[in-house]
């Protein structure tokens, strides 16, 4: 279960952000997730809550936007989706190509802190 270091370090970030910034509480958390990091949402939601207790951010609620992970052929250049779990899905549906390029796939981004300002 890779993530709870996942989100440890997103937690470990948004405390920090916190700190810095005076941030009397964190409502929510927006991250953008590519597949190639194979989370599984409910897994990191319950990493969060749980990694998340006793800091600014207990209660905050998890946002992902999950990436799809997209390729590029090396051979005719056509670009495409790919599942991260299959690898004959690697197979460019023009030419048949295996060689190809990750287009998107690889994020992983805090987007957005929500939060409730200090006085």
């Amino acid at each position: 279960m890779h993530e709870m270091s996942i989100v440890g370090n997103v937690v470990k970030a948004v405390v920090m952000y916190a700190e810095e910034e005076g941030v009397e509480r964190v409502t929510g958390v927006t991250l953008t997730v590519g597949a190639l990091h194979d989370v599984v949402d409910d897994l990191m939601e319950r990493a969060f809550r749980f990694l998340a207790r006793g800091t600014v951010a207990e209660g905050a609620t998890l946002h992902m936007n999950k990436l799809a992970l997209k390729v590029r052929c090396r051979n005719c250049h056509a670009v495409y989706e790919a599942n991260v779990r299959v690898r004959d899905s690697l197979a460019c549906p023009d030419c048949g190509n295996h060689e190809v390029d990750i287009v998107q796939g690889r994020e992983f981004l805090i987007e957005n802190i929500e939060v409730v300002q200090g006085a």
